[in-house]
């Protein structure tokens, strides 16, 4: 059985074509330093400047910005009827990485609120969701548990794995292993960010470095995140550009 990041309508499977959690995460992951390396690398020499951070732990933020966008996917409320869609599932996503960035087990030595920055803020705007963001973050559930689809718990392991072999800092790699803790019994723990904080990253006019490192993040997380739907899902265009490539 498989684990969905996308399944096309009944409807519409002859002209689009469904995507694995698995490799759809990756495939977002590794389009933000291949495909896009000339946008992403000095975005992340200048984040790190504004943050005077490591550009290891930046390089990580956005690398597993990419890597993790599509977590809340993993639940049964996604995976038992994907063709139906979860508009929620960036809340959810944030929410389980904000759990663990504010975990004091963490023991991260950057202030969370940087690490929300960097790590949690570019995947809950990954949808450019703002106006709704409000709403959904009250709709959606997270003082529970969240119960892991049983087809998305080696995906979601093999993942971490593959995270684990190419993150660079300490606290990337800390993020991957709570995250594999967290779901050593099938389910992940999200924690909702707080109004106050959500009401500021979206609605204050004041000039704030968090913001812009958060919108910098999410401009080249959207960029992967579509190009790579767009390639993957588009089976005519696929199939078309085969055929020109053969002729």
């Amino acid at each position: 059985m498989t684990c969905w990041a996308y399944y096309p309508d009944p409807e519409k499977q002859g002209e689009e074509v469904p995507e694995e959690f698995y490799r759809h995460s990756i495939d977002v992951a590794e389009y933000l330093f291949n495909d896009m390396k000339r946008i992403t690398a000095p975005v992340i020499r200048k984040v790190s400047a504004m943050l005077g951070v490591s550009e290891d732990l930046v390089s990580d933020a956005v690398f597993l910005s990419g890597l993790l966008h599509d977590l809340g996917k993993t639940c049964m409320c996604y995976q038992e009827k994907p063709w139906e869609g979860f508009s929620g599932h960036w809340v959810l996503s944030a929410g389980i990485v904000y759990n663990i960035i504010t975990n004091p087990y963490l023991k991260a030595p950057v202030d969370p609120e940087v690490l929300a920055h960097l790590f949690v803020y570019p995947i809950l705007l990954h949808h450019y969701a703002q106006a709704d963001l409000l709403r959904a973050r009250d709709r959606i559930n997270m003082n529970n548990s969240v119960q892991v689809h049983g087809n998305c718990i080696k995906p979601v392991m093999d993942l971490v794995a593959y995270g684990l072999d190419r993150a660079k800092s300490s606290i990337g790699k800390a993020i991957l292993n709570n995250l594999l803790t967290d779901l050593s019994d099938g389910t992940l723990n999200a924690f909702p960010i707080p109004e106050a904080k959500l009401r500021k990253l979206l609605l204050s006019k004041l000039p704030d470095v968090g913001k812009y490192v958060t919108m910098a993040i999410t401009g080249l997380l959207n960029e992967a995140d579509g190009s790579v739907a767009g390639r993957n899902r588009n089976k005519r265009g696929n199939e078309k550009v085969a055929r020109s490539a053969w002729c």
